[in-house]
């Protein structure tokens, strides 16, 4: 069988490739094992992602073919005649494959299938993760790697306990909006957790809920109770509402120009759409005065809690962000 990776980028859009993702899910089958050729076949990422690492052997994937698009992440596709080198993981267990599922995005991006693994002699049967070519296009095109892609999975599962924390503290009903404000009041917490889980290759699932759950809410009753403080109250607010908007503009860069924004391990993570923002802040400075002028959150009011001016922060961020792409 031919050994041979694809090359994704000079594939024309239209070109037929051979796929069986008609066939059933084998949901039936005990599969103890996992054929891995890309993220998950690094033991760094497998320890982030399940808080395991599994006992191995060198295999061949077997009628697969792999595809190396030069500004993404690999994947295969059932391709009749070639195969694909790789590592056959044991003792693969339920729990495993949920958190892989939930990681690959099983249905969506990938499909999870049985194929046939060669170890020497020995044929196996295992799980793979078949790439969807569609649904990797977009990834593809904004410039995912396998690093963005696990950073993404750890916020996700962040974000899911931070909802709860905004079903308990934040009456907002807007779609995502309850969510958006407590990721922003909580951001040194939520940044101190990413930086935990990957320094410590994982964390259990119970620790994250419990930071979340303890870390407070921030308020601005302190101002209300402080003669001194008021003196400087107008400042402050002023300072923070910067900062969040500087930080809800960040993020939107670093998500939309991943491919582009990118920078060596000498450098900050964050510089190049650190500097996006703040370029935008200075062209729009004209633009951000007014809105914070309008929305009454340009000075302390002792009747606006810490989480509406957050929600003017993101307010504000998402039209500054909106004016400043092109048509």
């Amino acid at each position: 069988m031919k050994e041979m990776d694809a090359d994704f980028d000079h594939l024309p859009p239209e070109q037929p490739i051979p796929d069986q993702e008609g066939e059933l899910h084998p949901t039936e089958e005990t599969i103890d094992k996992l054929f891995v050729y890309g993220s998950l076949n690094n033991d760094e990422h497998l320890r982030l992602l399940t808080g395991k690492t599994l006992p191995s052997q060198e295999g061949i994937l077997l009628d697969h073919r792999r595809f190396a698009p030069k500004t993404s992440f690999p994947f295969v596709v059932f391709w009749h005649g070639f195969s694909v080198r790789g590592r056959l993981l044991l003792s693969v267990t339920p729990d495993i494959i949920a958190k892989l599922d939930e990681y690959e995005n099983e249905g969506d991006l990938y499909l999870r299938r049985s194929a046939q693994v060669q170890v020497g002699s020995t044929l196996y049967r295992a799980w793979v993760y078949r790439g969807r070519i569609n649904a990797i296009r977009p990834y593809i095109k904004k410039g995912y790697e396998e690093r963005d892609r696990i950073e993404e999975f750890i916020e996700n599962n962040v974000a899911r306990y931070l909802e709860q924390k905004a079903d308990h503290f934040i009456g907002y009903t807007r779609e995502k909006l309850a969510v958006k404000v407590t990721k922003e009041l909580l951001s040194e917490e939520v940044h101190s957790l990413l930086r935990q889980y990957f320094h410590g290759s994982g964390m259990p699932a119970f620790i994250i809920k419990n930071e979340i759950e303890k870390a407070s809410i921030p308020r601005l009753n302190w101002l209300s109770e402080d003669a001194n403080a008021q003196r400087y109250a107008n400042n402050y607010i002023r300072l923070a509402m910067g900062f969040m908007i500087f930080n809800q503009l960040e993020e939107k860069f670093r998500q939309d120009y991943r491919g582009f924004v990118k920078v060596t391990d000498a450098y900050y993570l964050h510089t190049l759409s650190a500097l996006m923002s703040l370029k935008l802040l200075v062209d729009y400075h004209q633009s951000l005065e007014s809105a914070l002028g309008q929305l009454g959150v340009d000075r302390w009011d002792p009747n606006l809690l810490y989480s509406d001016y957050a929600v003017a922060a993101i307010f504000i961020a998402d039209e500054l962000y909106t004016r400043s792409k092109p048509d």
